[in-house]
């Protein structure tokens, strides 16, 4: 029972407003249900919607729910923090530490300009569960960027995993731009590998 304390006082220390009642198997945070779950079951799923629908229509399905998802979760953060505006370094920085917290890896801030924002990310759940490709394979994480993005500037905004661990690199590395912007700077990215 002490781990469940341990992880309890965990919870609580990392965000406002939580609530975990071990035995109704609920944990609430800033009143938004919030429930813990395996990479390898979210890559299982990934894998099977490929297989039905094709890698490119999986990756896009994945990519526009979890871009619901992390809007949501931006949300959260932003309560959480308790200020006014997204647009702050530290909404974002808390947003990034949350995410680590969940166990999706460690998340940076890579490059900011005024045309786009590039993150790394070490530590994928989703390349590491995935196996080898040749192909970017974390859609979910590039869509939770593209949510946070577009919750954090107002503005409609899509991202694209230009790195990915699961072909081989170092990281993965995500580019987040204006929709308008995001075909040009992603050539000129990837001409730059």
């Amino acid at each position: 029972m002490s781990s469940i304390n341990d992880f309890t006082r965990a919870i609580e220390k990392s965000f406002k407003n939580t609530s975990y009642d071990y035995d109704r198997g609920i944990l609430k945070i800033e009143d938004s249900r919030f429930v813990l779950f395996f990479s390898d079951s979210l890559v299982s799923i990934q894998k099977r919607m490929e297989n039905l629908v094709g890698f490119e229509a999986a990756g896009m399905l994945l990519y526009e729910a979890y871009k619901e998802a992390g809007r949501t979760a931006g949300n959260l953060v932003m309560r959480t923090v308790k200020v006014q505006t997204p647009k702050t370094i530290r909404v974002i920085l808390t947003a990034l530490d949350y995410i680590r917290i969940q166990a999706w890896g460690r998340w940076e801030i890579g490059e900011y300009d005024q045309s786009k924002t590039v993150f790394v990310v070490r530590d994928s759940p989703i390349a590491e569960v995935y196996g080898k490709s040749d192909r970017a394979v974390c859609h979910p994480i590039r869509g939770v960027i593209g949510g946070y993005a577009e919750f954090f500037t107002g503005e409609r905004r899509e991202c694209v995993e230009t790195l990915c661990k699961a072909k081989g690199d170092d990281h993965c590395e995500f580019v987040v731009a204006r929709a308008e912007d995001m075909p040009q700077i992603a050539i000129e990215r990837l001409e730059k590998r």
